[in-house]
């Protein structure tokens, strides 16, 4: 799950997007049904779950600074990087903070 999450975290980097509130409430976990019967002999597996990026509403988009050094919302302060703590301009590498304590 770690993998998916750090994936989908620098998939929205490339794209230009910090999250900004990683936390475990905004990940969910999606499984795949397998379709058709199963039959004696079968060998497949049963899907392993995979982890989604959920709530980007507090997310920023890079270039677009505002007021990004400052706490508010609804931020878990748990799961948050030093410098965001401190009320410092944070990018990437706050977010993979965050990634690594969920």
């Amino acid at each position: 799950m770690l993998r998916d999450i750090l994936e989908a975290v620098c998939h929205i980097h490339k794209n230009g997007i910090l999250h900004r509130d990683l936390k475990p409430s905004n990940v969910l976990l999606h499984v795949d049904e397998i379709t058709g019967e199963k039959t004696s002999g079968d060998s497949r597996k049963a899907p392993a779950p995979r982890a989604l990026l959920s709530d980007l509403g507090t997310c920023e988009i890079l270039g677009e600074r505002g007021q990004s050094g400052h706490i508010h919302g609804e931020y878990a302060i748990e799961f948050m990087a030093p410098e965001r703590l401190r009320g410092e301009e944070s990018d990437e590498p706050a977010d993979m903070w965050s990634a690594g304590l969920t």
